[in-house]
This record gives structure tokens, C-alpha cells and sequence, in this order.
């Protein structure tokens, strides 16, 4: 930007004479100083005909460079985890553009490469080299790095037969750095034989999250009992009384467990067969009908 000094014109009487100026400078302000005079050409064709084309020189100044009005945006999928940030600069009239932080974590220089280091909101700065005619220009821009997405991996949801322990569900997911994470999950630790969802609980982490509820299922089935004891199938000598044939299972505790007999209490003398149906308890079944024979001698 140049300041011209001394520029006045009029005609006669201070007559408004019509006419154009153009004003000649140097190709170049190159090498003056802040404030420093040099001479411009000032022309002026008349478009009276009373008055002729003229031209002047007066003294100038430089007072300031021409600024750049450079914008800064950038490129670019902001996920941590994702490649480094494209910055976009325009109106600059250099090639020779560094960036910096001016606040945040998320976003480092390297090489005076934008680098993303985590998530959150960054404020980058672009600065565009002047020259003798042109001021440094800066601009700003904020960056918003999105937490990474995780996939949850399970452990545990294996179908298994009730044993009496709780399960032990687990999740993990695995960070950039390719390390196990384990996060919490809510009712992965049933004991009981039946069907369940085990859930991710929500977590909160600097760089990664959950966009949606992690579930999964696992099943306990019920315990095949592999033998029925029998009580009462003793030979004995008809008396008028019914049998009292009983059956039971014994349990993972070593408890006796009693199960319903069907034809267990004939009176008469005879060879007779007790049975035990096949049955479902809540974490046992029996999955084929168990008999006994028991004699009454006349």
C-alpha cells in the first residue's frame, strides 16, 4: 500500500475539469523502506477542450505491505485412528505455508505435517510467508477429531451344561495399538441353566466409544441326570401292605433329590415294574424313562 502526497487539480476559477488520471508507479517496491519518498508519474487526459493533457510527478511513500487473506480449512475423515489432517490454504501467495497447535491435544506437528494423536477439538494455525510486497497472512481453523468406533469381541458365550458355577462372560475390543482392552458387561455371570443376554456397560474413554448397545447371548443348559437310585425294590413276603418303591437323583451338592414313581406301591405277590417318567426340574432333566423291578414272594 502506497500513500501519495500532494496530489491536487483544478482549472480556472477552480473550475471541475473532466478528464481521467492514472497514476504510474513503480513495477516493483522492492528494496524501499517503511515511509520511504519515491517519485509516481500522475497523468491527466482532458476532456475539455479547453484544457490540455498534462502530467505531474509527486512524491509517495510506502506504509504498509499489502496484506494476504488466506482461509485455512482442512480434509479429510476427523476420526482418531485415521490418516494425518489435509489442510487447505487459500489466497496465499507463497509456497511456504507452516502450521501450528494453538490449542488442544488431539492434533501435533510433525515435519510440519498435521498429526492426529487422540480425539477432541484442536485450533490449527496456517501461516503464509510475505515478501516485500506482501505481509505475512495467518488464518486459523478448528478441528473437531471424533472418538474411534470399537468392535466388541466376547469370551465366555459358549452354550455349557449347569454345573452349579457362574458364567463368566467377558468383552474386550482391541485398540490402534493392537492392545486388549477389557471393558465391564452386566449379567455375564448367571448360574442357572437357561438363556441370557450379557450387555456391554457404558464407558467412557478419551478416544474410543460405543455407537450402540454391545449385547450377546449365552445359554446354560439343563444338567442329564445319568442314573436314578432306588429305594424299596427289596424282595419281601406279600403282608397286605403296599410296596413303597422310591427313586431319587443326587445333585451336584450331593443332595438326594426324590422324583415321582409310577407303579411303585402293588400289594400282591408278583414281580412288578416301578418307573420313573422323563422329567425337566429347573436345572436337571431326565431324558429317558428309568424302571426297577421288585418282587412280592407269596
Amino acid at each position: 500500500q502506497i500513500e501519495a502526497l500532494g496530489i491536487t487539480a483544478s482549472g480556472v476559477n477552480n473550475e471541475t475539469v473532466p478528464g481521467s488520471i492514472t497514476v504510474v508507479v513503480p513495477a516493483s517496491l522492492d528494496g524501499f523502506a517503511l515511509n520511504e519518498l519515491f517519485d509516481v508519474t500522475v497523468k491527466f487526459a482532458s476532456d475539455n477542450s479547453n484544457y490540455n493533457d498534462c502530467e505531474t510527478i509527486i512524491k509517495a511513500k510506502v506504509i504498509d505491505k499489502m496484506p494476504q487473506n488466506i482461509t485455512l480449512t482442512v480434509n479429510g475423515d476427523m476420526v482418531y485412528g485415521s490418516t494425518n489432517i489435509t489442510p487447505v490454504v487459500t489466497g496465499s501467495i507463497s509456497d511456504q505455508i507452516t502450521y501450528s497447535v494453538v490449542s488442544g491435544t488431539a492434533v501435533v506437528v510433525e515435519d510440519n505435517q498435521l498429526k492426529i494423536v487422540g480425539a477432541g477439538n484442536a485450533t490449527i494455525k496456517a501461516v503464509s510467508a510475505g515478501n516485500n510486497d506482501y505481509a505475512e497472512g495467518s488464518a486459523t481453523c478448528v478441528v473437531n477429531i471424533a472418538k474411534a468406533p470399537v468392535e466388541i469381541k466376547w469370551e465366555g458365550t459358549e452354550e455349557r451344561s449347569y454345573d452349579g458355577t457362574a458364567s463368566n462372560v467377558t468383552a474386550y475390543y482391541v485398540d490402534l495399538a493392537g492392545a486388549k482392552v477389557d471393558v465391564d458387561v452386566i449379567d455375564g455371570d448367571k448360574t442357572n441353566a437357561g438363556t441370557y443376554t450379557a450387555k456391554v456397560a457404558p464407558f467412557a474413554h478419551a478416544n474410543y466409544e460405543l455407537t450402540a448397545e454391545q449385547t450377546a447371548q449365552y445359554t446354560i443348559t439343563k444338567k442329564a441326570i445319568t442314573e436314578i437310585k432306588w429305594n424299596g425294590t427289596e424282595t419281601r413276603t406279600y403282608d397286605g401292605q403296599a410296596s413303597n418303591v422310591s427313586a431319587y437323583y443326587v445333585d451336584i451338592a450331593g443332595a438326594s433329590v426324590p422324583v415321582t414313581v409310577s407303579n411303585g406301591d402293588q400289594t400282591n405277590a408278583n414281580t412288578h415294574t416301578a418307573t420313573v417318567n422323563s422329567f425337566e426340574h429347573a436345572n436337571y432333566k431326565l431324558t429317558s424313562e428309568q424302571t426297577a423291578q421288585y418282587t412280592i414272594t407269596k
